[in-house]
């Protein structure tokens, strides 16, 4: 292992406190969005890494968490064909372009896959009743 390189052990892999949300509010104002090897060495208890990602898909002014604000049937039209298209999940955020984060499209997408895969097993179930 090299020197400036940190065994993944040393930071936590808990969530992140309020207190380090309102630290790392501040880093950022404070440093930007770019400086990550800089806020996570004055977070002290998290990595570059865990701050960016903390920052891209939790803090950063006009996200929209997909619990709080169901997808429109426009954005999951066009989640639907990207991902026919092999498109991923960055670029249909990209595409989107409203806050919506890739790993929230991405858990969307999941979910109507499954509820979509259970229908069919109901349905199948309830025809072989019948």
């Amino acid at each position: 292992m090299k020197e400036n390189q940190k065994r993944s052990n040393e930071h936590p892999t808990k969530r992140f406190t309020t207190d380090e949300d309102k630290k790392l509010r501040e880093l950022v104002g404070k440093y930007g969005a770019k400086k990550w090897g800089n806020i996570a060495r004055l977070m002290g208890t998290r990595s570059a890494k865990q701050c960016r990602e903390r920052w891209d898909s939790h803090l950063k002014p006009g996200i929209q968490k997909a619990n709080s604000i169901p997808f429109s049937p426009r954005e999951e039209e066009i989640i639907w064909r990207s991902r026919a298209k092999g498109v991923k999940w960055s670029k249909i955020a990209v595409l989107l372009g409203n806050g919506r984060t890739a790993n929230d499209i991405k858990n969307a997408y999941n979910q109507r896959i499954r509820k979509q895969k259970h229908t069919q097993i109901m349905m199948s179930i309830y025809r072989i009743i019948e």
